[in-house]
């Protein structure tokens, strides 16, 4: 089975259409699951052994709602970042995702 997400960088060649995904949103549909989240192509470290590469990031942020029965206190959240790599053979994935619901976004992969 091939693998589309990392918990590390994956690093890449630079294109066009790579940059172009930057702050782009994506819902991403895995094991009947859906993910919103944000894309971030982030250039590595000029001093690195992969200067001149760059890397694709899909961060969703979830909320943790906490339950405050029997407290006189409002209700808080915590929200959580979590962040996945995406690899070349995720790329090929992208697709324009053309949405009327409620968190459009504007791409999907459906892994």
């Amino acid at each position: 089975m091939e693998q589309y997400l990392y918990d590390e960088a994956v690093w890449l060649v630079p294109t066009d259409k790579i940059r172009g995904l930057n702050g782009k949103t994506i819902l991403i549909v895995k094991d009947e699951k859906a993910y919103h989240a944000t894309l971030t192509v982030m250039d590595a470290d000029p001093g690195s052994p992969n200067h001149g590469a760059c890397c694709v990031i899909a961060k969703n942020y979830s909320h943790e709602e906490k339950d405050w029965l029997k407290s006189s206190k409002p209700p808080t959240s915590k929200s959580h970042l979590r962040q996945q790599f995406l690899g070349e053979q995720a790329l090929n994935l992208v697709l324009p995702h053309n949405d009327d619901s409620d968190h459009p976004t504007d791409f999907l992969m459906m892994l």
